[in-house]
């Protein structure tokens, strides 16, 4: 067998090996958000605000707290306060960033749009949502880098099952207005 041949088949080995773990255990960065069930994909539907909020401490203080991060602050800070430049920022100003939204159902896919126009999708909290849901959804940002869209942990809580024509139709015209038409329906 040739040279070539050799590193072929093991480059195809080694890509299969690599495939298979990626479907075992989901994306790396995915993955780092798994709750205590171990589903990568996994998200809470907590009960009630207390609950949401025990949760992410309880993450917080297991998964977060250690080493380095062990003296970090933590806040709950609504996404409307939310800023690039506060996440960017939180490992030397040494604060983990927990991000309160709201948001609604927007498709029987899950598809969903936060109450300030951003994209989210709800799918794995409850399969019986409806179009017009609302959700609250909490989000931990990865303290160890200054990525915005790096989201190391999330829990929703659905405050209301019933459909909230008004706040969909908010909903759209704030994505419309910063991203142009809306696609999700």
């Amino acid at each position: 067998m040739s040279k070539e041949t050799s590193a072929g088949i093991f480059k195809t080995i080694v890509i299969g090996v690599l495939l298979m773990y990626a479907i075992a255990f989901g994306d790396i960065a995915v993955n780092a958000a798994t709750c205590e069930c171990g589903n990568p994909y996994c998200v809470y539907n907590a009960k009630s605000e207390k609950v949401a909020r025990k949760r992410i401490m309880r993450y917080i203080n297991k998964n977060v707290r250690k080493g380095k991060y062990k003296n970090f602050a933590v806040k709950f800070i609504r996404a409307e306060d939310l800023t690039g430049e506060m996440i960017e920022t939180q490992k030397q100003n040494k604060v983990i960033y927990v991000e309160i939204t709201k948001g609604y159902v927007m498709s029987k896919n899950f598809d969903g749009l936060t109450s300030d126009g951003y994209y989210i999708n709800y799918m794995g909290i409850d399969d019986s949502l409806k179009k017009g849901a609302k959700v609250k959804t909490y989000c931990i940002y990865d303290p160890g880098n200054g990525y915005i869209d790096d989201i190391i942990y999330r829990t929703d809580r659905v405050l209301n099952r019933n459909k909230n024509k008004k706040a969909i139709r908010k909903a759209k015209r704030i994505y419309r207005n910063r991203f142009g038409e809306y696609k999700y329906n």
